[in-house]
């Protein structure tokens, strides 16, 4: 691919320095004809996302191929010769969720479980439902709305006739209960019930800072959620979903940390060394996992693509084996060892992780 015009002359754009040959040696900046076409913004974009030069197919090579060479690599100082780490991360990270998201039918799953909600509600809560319904639809002006309200409410008028009839036929509502989304864990029915109970208790026994913001928050689920547990469903799992990404990116530290914890005794490595591992680790775990949901996504199923996806799940397996023995330098007994122990580990903090996320759903539904 060739590249823009060097300029003639030799002082830098950017700094003015007087330049000895193609690049600044002060700040960097190749020395380039100012004017671009339309052609050369098209090939920058593409450098800058995948560096198309070369860099990002040599490095996916040593990343898939030669595990922990390229962290060792990094660790020597050899490094203009590879995609930095964080770079590679950032962009396998965005390829494997826009495929997942886009492919996958998680969302659709929802939709049907929260669809199963609402046909287990029992005959009183869709009539409260269909009540408030029929508050609204007098306000309003808009003919589309409107019939998209009348709508709603022939559906709710079938599913209280199903309900009914289920409750006829002796199906038991503690069972029907099961399914159902249970919103209400508190006492109180509005924000001013429990703010007036609070003032009227002692300041001691009081609720603390954190529980009152839970309760709080339980009560506007409660009254925004009273009559479309579904729908709380539906982007309470919509949310979680979404913000998986920035779990794990927040998980880097803490597996970075584990590593440290490890691996004490090796005093010549640095967080920030266990931390390049760590993301080289978690960029080939993101290419394996691609490649298992491509092939259960468009192999047709059978005994062929098991034996597969399953060969797929080994190599996962043996890749992590190599790659800690190939950076740490350990026998094969310590290394699966420590394998072990840092995947129990793990387990605690994604679980941790997870319940936080779903905490932090909650408050931003």
């Amino acid at each position: 691919m060739p590249h823009h015009h060097e300029r003639k002359e030799k002082v830098c754009l950017n700094c003015n320095a007087a330049l000895q040959g193609r690049f600044c040696h002060v700040c960097g900046q190749e020395n380039l004809e100012p004017k671009e076409s339309f052609w050369h913004l098209v090939r920058h974009f593409m450098e800058d996302i995948t560096h198309f030069d070369g860099k990002f197919f040599t490095t996916l090579k040593y990343l898939l191929f030669r595990p922990a060479f390229l962290s060792k690599e990094y660790l020597k100082g050899r490094r203009m010769s590879y995609l930095h780490p964080v770079r590679l991360y950032v962009f396998t990270s965005f390829i494997f969720f826009l495929l997942f998201f886009s492919l996958s039918k998680v969302e659709d799953s929802l939709d049907e479980t929260a669809s199963n909600l609402d046909k287990k509600a029992t005959p009183a809560q869709l009539q409260e439902e269909k009540a408030t319904l029929a508050e609204v639809i007098s306000d309003i002006k808009d003919s589309t709305q409107k019939a998209r309200v009348d709508e709603k409410m022939k559906v709710l008028d079938q599913k209280i006739a199903a309900a009914i009839k289920d409750s006829a036929e002796g199906i038991d509502e503690a069972d029907s209960g099961k399914v159902n989304v249970s919103l209400n864990k508190t006492e109180y029915t509005s924000l001013q019930q429990y703010d007036s109970a609070q003032h009227k208790l002692p300041e001691a026994k009081r609720d603390g800072w954190v529980k009152r913001k839970i309760k709080q928050r339980t009560i506007e689920l409660n009254v925004k959620y009273k009559n479309h547990k579904a729908d709380f469903f539906r982007k309470m799992g919509e949310v979680f979903l979404h913000k998986i990404p920035q779990m794990l990116f927040v998980s880097l530290p803490l597996f970075a940390w584990m590593l440290c914890l490890l691996y004490y005794r090796r005093k010549e490595l640095y967080f920030a060394d266990h931390g390049i591992f760590t993301i080289h680790l978690y960029t080939a775990t993101f290419i394996f996992f691609l490649v298992y949901f491509l092939m259960d996504h468009f192999l047709p199923g059978g005994s062929v693509t098991r034996w597969l996806k399953g060969g797929i799940l080994l190599a996962f397996a043996f890749y992590n084996y190599k790659a800690f023995r190939n950076f740490y330098g350990q026998g094969r007994v310590k290394t699966v060892l420590k394998l072990i122990l840092l995947n129990f580990l793990a387990f605690f903090i994604m679980l941790f992780l997870t319940i936080l996320l779903f905490t932090f759903s909650a408050f931003t539904i």
